[in-house]
């Protein structure tokens, strides 16, 4: 069984001038989700600016791309000290544009600093081609972010663990096939970017075009928390606010690099009114009743390789993201369920929550149980369905010795410490690399999102093409 450790973390708060980045130490308490650190400084997080230079951008408004970035990128350590296993805290940059034609501007090894970055911006002047290619440019970018996605050698090297990174994308204008014919292909070009833990920022300039919005608001849609996220319009006047903001969200991150099913939390944060990213990582899966079946739900979580407790739900916005969760992983269309999750009582008959480091606390004032539950005799509980069409999933006790249950698979909810700015508690590799013998262990690590796309190849060949 895993040691779990209390962990002490650090986040930091906006004020009127942007975010602060003096850090305000608090406890973590384990009845509300960790925030996401706010500290640009020690982020890791690599980005990627895909710029459409198409005539319907026209060289103002990449004037206010530049502008605008050179207020937020001296926040950053721009530098090529990648490997964050050694400690290191710099953020990568690179630049790709787009008309009908999409172009390497720059890679990650061709800037070094904030002035590299600008000579590139103040550089650029829109074309006049009024066609663009959302979709190649987005493919191009899963290239930089995988260069190992786009070849079938065996001998490609790719890092042992994702860099997060954080994909910009300023448009203009979208094709009409971009909600259309090509929108299947971005949305896979998508999937395999958020594999290797990139998120997608996206700028509209060109608000009342009605296809563009549409395409954006689709593509930036979090299916989970069922709302668009990180979509934003050039004229908002915080648009500066934003960017830091959301560079620094997708520096908060679950590392993907296990084949887990796993989500960063998301909730609606009512301090500033908008759905975020929170510093823990859900893992929703199943273990065979035959082989070594767990007694209990804490062993469940101990099959992950990173130390994880079972999930608490303590709000009906979680039990929502849950539910999302389960049913999106659609299993003979009745996804992962039914789902032991935290919920048990201690031996004061209390129904009462785990901790990080397998202390207990009282459930919240949420509950979300089934007609008729929980029974007296039942101690855990799981998420359930009451309809054959699996639509609501509510909460069932039930006898916490899974082995013990009829069910061919034990499924559970799982949640683990997330990566920020601040720590890397969700890097599987890198906890490897600092106990030795890292390197004969990652040769043998296929990754999901490189055995999905050379099985798609063909998929993808539309995206090249011009829309």
């Amino acid at each position: 069984m895993f040691k779990l450790l209390v962990v002490a973390i650090s986040y930091l708060v906006a004020n009127s001038n942007g975010l602060n980045e003096n850090e305000d130490s608090i406890i973590y308490d384990p009845t509300a989700p960790k925030p996401c650190s706010n500290n640009a400084t020690s982020a890791y997080v690599d980005i990627l600016l895909v710029i459409d230079t198409s005539s319907n951008m026209g060289n103002a408004n990449l004037r206010k791309i530049g502008t605008t970035l050179s207020l937020i990128l001296p926040k950053f350590t721009i530098g090529q000290q990648s490997d964050i296993t050694q400690g290191y805290r710099n953020t990568r940059v690179g630049v790709i544009t787009y008309d009908s034609n999409v172009k390497i501007i720059a890679n990650y090894t061709d800037i070094n600093s904030v002035l590299d970055v600008s000579k590139i911006l103040n550089g650029l002047t829109a074309s006049n081609d009024h066609a663009t290619n959302i979709g190649g440019a987005l493919f191009t970018a899963l290239g930089i972010v995988n260069p190992c996605s786009e070849t079938d050698d065996p001998n490609c090297i790719q890092l042992p663990y994702s860099r997060p990174t954080a994909i910009i994308l300023f448009a203009a204008k979208a094709a009409v096939d971009d909600l259309g014919d090509n929108l299947g292909g971005i949305q896979d070009t998508l999937v395999f970017l958020a594999n290797n833990d990139a998120t997608l920022i996206t700028v509209n300039f060109n608000n009342a075009d009605p296809i563009l919005t549409g395409v954006l608001d689709i593509i930036t849609y979090n299916k989970f928390a069922g709302v668009s996220m990180y979509n934003f319009v050039s004229t908002r006047s915080s648009l500066t606010k934003d960017f830091e903001w959301a560079i620094l969200q997708a520096n908060c991150y679950c590392e993907q690099a296990n084949n887990l099913f796993t989500s960063v939390k998301v909730q609606f944060d009512s301090t500033t009114n908008r759905y975020s990213r929170y510093r823990e990582c859900l893992w929703v899966g199943p273990r065979t009743v035959d082989q070594n079946p767990p007694v209990s739900t804490v062993e469940i979580c101990d099959y992950l390789p990173i130390q994880s407790v079972p999930a608490n739900i303590l709000s009906a916005d979680e039990n929502k993201f849950f539910e999302a969760m389960i049913l999106d992983s659609h299993i003979d269309g009745g996804g992962y369920i039914p789902s032991y999750f935290g919920l048990h009582k201690n031996k004061q008959s209390q129904w009462v929550y785990y901790g990080y480091n397998l202390t207990e606390f009282p459930m919240s004032n949420y509950t979300n149980w089934a007609p008729g539950y929980p029974k007296p005799n039942d101690k855990c509980a799981i998420l359930d369905s009451i309809d054959s069409k699996h639509e609501n999933l509510v909460w069932k006790s039930i006898g916490c010795d899974p082995s013990a249950q009829n069910f061919n698979y034990i499924w559970s909810i799982c949640q683990f410490e997330g990566c920020d700015s601040t720590t890397l508690d969700c890097c599987y590799a890198c906890a490897v690399e600092n106990q030795g013998g890292f390197e004969g262990k990652v040769k043998k690590m296929k990754r999901r999102s490189e055995r999905k796309i050379k099985n798609s190849k063909g998929r993808f060949n539309r995206l090249i093409n011009k829309n």
